[in-house]
């Protein structure tokens, strides 16, 4: 089973064995902002991981890189084709987050059989409120073949706003949102249990 986890954080201090970072893919240079935080935080590793995206990219899909740095604490680096730089319909929007997600669920806890995964809460233009982006990541945790996964999934905001909004959402439903269940998790990473 998944346990998710809302944060009012910087997704880059989680400790987590996967990162999602999100870009356009369709070319090169096209990266959202918290792939251009990874990159000042881990420039070697960053351009690395860049030289390798297979580009283009399409939108809702899902590109993974394993860092050979010891500088990186992620095992495994997550890229989401996300951020169309052209006109999306609102539904479109929201296929793109729902297939990504889901397809970096699959990766990160299937394929690589990761117990931990950090993302931030995804966006994928302006026609979406961040309550229709977390719900569509939330379908994708609810879809078949990916239920029966487990793991630790952090899902984070820097936004205090948008953390206040959320908060009473992700209550409702039954997932953790206190930022120290995220902590209690980094510190039983760190005891190897």
């Amino acid at each position: 089973m998944i346990s998710l986890q809302f944060v009012n954080g910087n997704v880059l201090d989680i400790a987590a064995d996967a990162i999602l970072l999100t870009v356009d893919g369709m070319a090169k240079g096209m990266e959202g902002n918290i792939a251009r935080a990874f990159a000042r935080r881990w420039p070697d590793i960053w351009d690395k991981v860049k030289e390798e995206i297979p580009y283009p990219l399409p939108y809702g899909s899902v590109f993974d890189y394993e860092p050979d740095d010891p500088d990186c604490p992620f095992k495994l680096v997550l890229i989401a084709s996300l951020l169309p730089h052209r006109e999306v319909t609102a539904p479109a929007q929201k296929g793109f987050i729902r297939s990504s997600f889901d397809a970096v669920l699959r990766c990160a806890l299937h394929d690589y059989r990761l117990a931990s995964l950090a993302a931030p809460l995804l966006k994928c233009g302006w026609r979406l409120s961040a309550q229709e982006e977390l719900l569509a990541m939330i379908d994708a945790v609810d879809a078949p073949g990916v239920k029966g996964l487990s793991g630790v999934v952090s899902i984070a905001t820097l936004d205090a706003a948008e953390y206040d909004q959320l908060n009473p959402i992700i209550k409702s439903m039954g997932f953790h949102t206190d930022v120290t269940q995220a902590a209690k998790f980094d510190r039983i990473q760190e005891k190897g249990t």
